[in-house]
């Protein structure tokens, strides 16, 4: 009987609130960024001459931006990967992760001074010369286990392992085209790994199928978002993890905030932002007000139109939102 009144009491208090207007509302992350379908991250192992002779420049000219996993004994003075100019593409935009010094097999190293030194030490190289800590990570030879990756996750907050292969003999513009076509089909991360583009390296792709991919991914713009390994992963790490909090709720208003858990993997991810969506239900879009701190929130619809987005920061601040 004590269940049957508690049921009860719980239906009338939902009606209640129905009547008043006071559910939460229709507050969701999106997949990805913008909304976007999918997300694309273009990486480059081997900090190889020609990620900055025709790599760079050539996502630069599409607006589009990278990840290299530095190998660090390829970074040398009279070459023009040298650290002046990693340090101009990172200035830039793209995103330098570590590869390790030497490229070894990593499973096969038992002296964990050594380890740590391909490892960590790496990590701590790389900020040193680009001012800028590295938050990921390349297994050389995609070579791993739970030992090494334990030790790699204590420093960086993401690592890449296995993923799809761009170049090497045969490889065409309709390869990298489908594999992209297959990641909106799935709504999901395509992530890639890439050597040298034109020169004689471990599967070089050829530089005009290069361009043409970049090209392709540039005018897909509205559907793929592609940007860096890190800053993907980071999104979906935190979109994974977030939960919509409350407060406040009223028929034309109310407070929301984003809260991560108290996970210290998660402490170690950028605060990069995370776009919101709020339904529209029926609501002219242009009474719509979004605050933080009083200073107004940049608002844009959604593709399908049901929807608007804000980028919102992951930091618990709370977003007032109203109609009026």
């Amino acid at each position: 009987m004590k269940g049957f009144l508690a049921w009860v009491l719980g239906v009338g208090l939902l009606v209640s609130r129905l009547a008043q207007g006071a559910m939460p509302p229709d507050v969701t992350v999106a997949r990805f960024k913008g909304d976007r379908q999918a997300a694309v991250s273009l990486t480059f192992d081997d900090a190889l001459p020609s990620h900055i002779e025709s790599a760079i420049p050539t996502l630069d000219r599409y607006g589009l931006k990278g990840t290299f996993f530095l190998l660090l004994n390829n970074i040398r003075p009279e070459s023009t990967s040298n650290w002046d100019a990693w340090r101009a593409a990172v200035s830039n935009g793209h995103e330098a992760g570590s590869h390790s010094f030497t490229h070894p097999m990593l499973t096969q190293i038992r002296d964990q001074a050594l380890l740590d030194y391909e490892i960590s030490g790496s990590a701590k190289e790389i900020e040193t010369h680009l001012g800028v800590r590295p938050t990921s990570f390349a297994y050389p030879s995609s070579d791993f286990n739970h030992d090494v990756r334990q030790v790699v996750r204590l420093v960086y907050a993401f690592d890449r392992a296995d993923c799809r292969v761009w170049g090497g003999a045969g490889f065409q513009m309709v390869d990298g085209i489908k594999h992209v076509d297959q990641a909106l089909r799935r709504k999901d991360w395509l992530f890639c790994m890439l050597h040298g583009v034109g020169e004689a390296t471990w599967g070089p792709i050829d530089p005009e199928i290069f361009d043409g991919l970049v090209a392709h991914l540039a005018r897909q713009s509205d559907a793929v978002w592609t940007d860096t390994y890190s800053r993907v992963a980071a999104y979906i790490a935190k979109r994974n993890a977030i939960k919509v909090i409350f407060r406040d709720v009223k028929p034309d208003s109310f407070d929301f905030r984003l809260r991560l858990p108290d996970d210290p993997h998660i402490a170690m991810i950028p605060k990069w932002p995370l776009t919101v969506k709020v339904a529209l239900d029926g609501r002219d879009p242009k009474l719509a007000r979004a605050m933080v701190d009083g200073s107004l929130l940049a608002l844009t619809p959604s593709v399908c139109g049901h929807y608007l987005l804000a980028d919102i920061e992951t930091d618990g601040r709370w977003i007032q939102w109203s109609w009026k």
